[in-house]
């Protein structure tokens, strides 16, 4: 049953946020009570979880994220903002799939669109702005659609931005997954957490995250904690969704700068 409520949270999002940051789920956050003023690059955190071994064992595969779980329930996470999957770049991840599904009409004609018009040298920030301002309405209403869907219909939240940018990388020749997790927001004196997608591309060796559906925000800060990847990207992808959110945390705790 914890299961299926985590997929439905992960499905179905919520309006949790401002409308321009369509995000899933909240995830309770505690700041360190030693904590004052804003959060920097690095940050320690507390998470508690219901698989925290299978939580540290995600997160050592990425540079960036030192994890080292506590007790039954609760992983210790040092985090910075932008960590790094060190994973080996797999075939799949530049093919077409189901979900990904560069091969059909809609989404080669968003791919199009965007080798049309970009005049911008900075190849993923580009990649990044075209899909924000692609999806003009973002909606929470959706479960997960296919590529081909978004770039119909131009909406969703986080899960079709993700989606859509994962497309747009591989019809540019570049391997890309979609990533499942938790993205924490720091403002100048708190912080708020919530389920988020967002796509992890190889480029120039190594892999780098890109966010369109947190583009151009500003006065914040971004940390970002993957829980897992859409590994199945065939017709049964819900089952993959389901395991990569299973990972999700039930809650953030003493959060503070890394000292």
């Amino acid at each position: 049953m914890n299961k299926l409520l985590t997929f439905l949270a992960l499905t179905f999002a919520l309006n949790v946020s401002a409308q321009s940051v369509p995000t899933l789920a909240e995830i309770p956050l505690t700041m360190s009570a030693s904590q004052s003023g804003p959060l920097t690059h690095a940050i320690y955190l507390e998470v508690e979880t219901r698989q925290a071994d299978s939580l540290v064992k995600q997160l050592s595969n990425y540079s960036g994220i030192t994890a080292q779980q506590l007790n039954k329930n609760t992983v210790a996470v040092a985090l910075a903002h932008q960590p790094r999957f060190i994973g080996a770049m797999q075939r799949k991840y530049a093919q077409p799939s189901f979900v990904i599904d560069t091969d059909e009409p809609a989404t080669r004609t968003f791919i199009e669109g965007f080798t049309k018009t970009r005049t911008d040298t900075d190849e993923l920030e580009a990649i990044t702005a075209y899909v924000s301002e692609y999806i003009n309405e973002p909606t929470y209403i959706h479960g997960f659609n296919l590529a081909s869907t978004v770039a119909t219909q131009r909406a969703g939240d986080c899960t079709e931005f993700a989606t859509l940018t994962t497309a747009l990388a591989r019809g540019l020749g570049m391997p890309a997954r979609l990533t499942i997790g938790t993205v924490i927001t720091a403002y100048a004196e708190s912080a708020d957490a919530f389920g988020h997608a967002w796509t992890e591309v190889w480029y120039k060796g190594k892999w780098q995250i890109i966010d369109a559906a947190l583009y151009g925000a500003e006065g914040q800060q971004f940390y970002y904690l993957p829980t897992g990847i859409l590994d199945n990207e065939g017709p049964g992808f819900a089952m993959s969704l389901m395991m990569a959110s299973s990972l999700f945390p039930n809650r953030l705790e003493n959060v503070q700068n890394l000292q």
